[in-house]
């Protein structure tokens, strides 16, 4: 897998290098965030009969939704920075202040999620 991985990447940076990266990330992060939210159903069941756990579980989901909203937001600012590119559009930095910042943050969220959802797990065994 890690294989046929690095040789997509590599064609697709070499053929559609304006979008390829941005769009690899993006769905590199909405994958994750899928991945994540399906481990967090299968330890809430459990959580539910643990306060403290239970209290976990709902940070975690907050997170993991704020993760997702923070990479589609960002993407939108780049999406509109590299398909609006004007003076005025350009003046405004958004590939810059929306893209980067809000990439960051939504990577914030996301590793504090996966940190917590290991917590569940390991307090699920």
């Amino acid at each position: 897998k890690a294989f046929v991985h690095i040789v997509m990447l590599g064609t697709g940076v070499f053929m559609i290098p304006e979008l390829f990266c941005e769009l690899h990330l993006l769905i590199c992060v909405l994958m994750g965030v899928v991945r994540i939210s399906q481990r967090l159903k299968a330890v809430h069941a459990f959580a539910v009969f643990d306060p403290t756990l239970n209290q976990s579980y709902k940070t975690a989901r907050r997170r993991l939704a704020l993760a997702a909203l923070f990479g589609v937001a960002a993407f939108g600012f780049w999406l509109t920075d590299f398909l609006a590119c004007t003076p005025a559009v350009m003046g405004l930095h958004l590939h810059a202040f929306g893209w980067h910042l809000l990439t960051a943050a939504g990577l914030y969220f996301g590793s504090s999620c996966v940190v917590l959802a290991i917590d569940l797990r390991a307090a699920k065994t």
